[in-house]
């Protein structure tokens, strides 16, 4: 919200959420995490990676595995094939890192 100086409610407005829900999140006291549909929208508003947000919500609250929440929030926001992909990725590149050969499920 700084880069561009706009309101709460500006915010809000061009993101698409309530004003409640913009002023909760930046004092850090809308739960420990926002829904991912909120996160996307307001990403898309201010025009940065929904990565990129998620880490630096991470950041502001103290958490120290932002990395792991960005996965998580992307896993959340994939369809069921996209959600088995990644795992297969993520089973695959383990067995890489373990040195072992991987079949297909």
């Amino acid at each position: 919200m700084s880069r561009e100086r706009l309101t709460l409610q500006q915010m809000a407005r061009r993101a698409d959420v309530s004003l409640a829900t913009v002023a909760a999140l930046r004092a850090g006291t809308r739960g420990k995490r926002p829904h991912p549909t909120t996160l996307t929208k307001l990403a898309r508003a201010m025009s940065v990676d929904v990565g990129e947000l998620i880490a630096a919500v991470s950041r502001t609250r103290g958490e120290d595995r932002p990395r792991e929440l960005v996965l998580l929030e992307i896993y959340r926001t994939l369809d069921d094939t996209g959600k088995a992909r990644l795992e297969q990725l993520a089973r695959e590149l383990r067995s890489e890192q373990n040195g072992a050969t991987v079949y297909p499920d």
